[in-house]
């Protein structure tokens, strides 16, 4: 189904989630109804961490007087410069001569919101603000997606899986049909292009990457050039 991501402090964002229904549902009231807040989504690259997330931000953002805000890490290269970029998202032009660790305290301490922190794994020590954050600032609740998990005693966690073999077929179909309006799933074609999905163990980043090729190779020349080559 198709989602539209408000997340305050950006523009609407577009979501598409296929197949992930149920878990939207059961990350939604494991982040309202546990006592920790911090949930990781852990997983390999290209398995739909972030889409999960923004999905359940969505759900559940109404929940937060202040909303939520969605903060892309994957540029900030180490610790040092994580308090900074969150700072910026969350109080631009901010005029305080206060160390942006201690400036986000005095911000974050007065506001009741959701933080999506996306792709941590790359920062090496994010943990230790985290848990200034977690401990200093009682009403803030933290989202993450890492390919790890943060090793924090209040952090839940989510093995984001890839996607059934139903829901691969039916993102594929859609990712190709945005190329190629004319694109069909089959009888002819059904069996092909479920075996793609298995090449592809159903992540839908790759299934995306594919699917986007359907105007230049027809299902049955995909899956054999998957078949000795594979997709990196």
């Amino acid at each position: 189904r198709s989602i539209t991501a408000c997340l305050s402090g950006g523009s609407a964002l577009p979501v598409e989630v296929v197949g992930r229904t149920a878990l939207v549902d059961q990350l939604s009231h494991r982040l309202l109804g546990h006592g920790g807040r911090l949930l990781t989504l852990v997983g390999p690259p290209g398995v739909g961490k972030t889409t999960l997330a923004l999905a359940v931000a969505t759900r559940v953002q109404h929940h937060y007087p202040d909303g939520a805000r969605f903060i892309p890490l994957a540029t900030v290269p180490d610790a040092r410069l994580l308090a900074t970029t969150l700072l910026t998202t969350i109080a631009p032009g901010d005029a305080s001569r206060n160390a942006p660790d201690r400036r986000l305290v005095e911000l974050l301490q007065q506001q009741q919101l959701l933080l999506l922190l996306d792709n941590l794994e790359q920062i090496e020590g994010a943990s230790s603000l985290i848990a200034t954050l977690l401990a200093e600032c009682p009403n803030v609740t933290i989202l993450a997606t890492s390919r790890e998990r943060i090793h924090l005693r209040a952090e839940q966690r989510c093995k984001v899986p890839p996607l059934n073999l139903v829901a691969a077929v039916e993102l594929f179909v859609q990712r190709a049909q945005a190329v190629d309006e004319e694109f069909r799933l089959t009888d002819e074609n059904r069996a092909t292009i479920a075996a793609i999905c298995q090449r592809l163990d159903c992540l839908p980043l790759a299934l995306e990457l594919c699917a986007a090729r359907i105007d230049l190779f027809s299902p049955q020349v995909m899956l054999a050039r998957l078949k000795e080559q594979g997709l990196d």
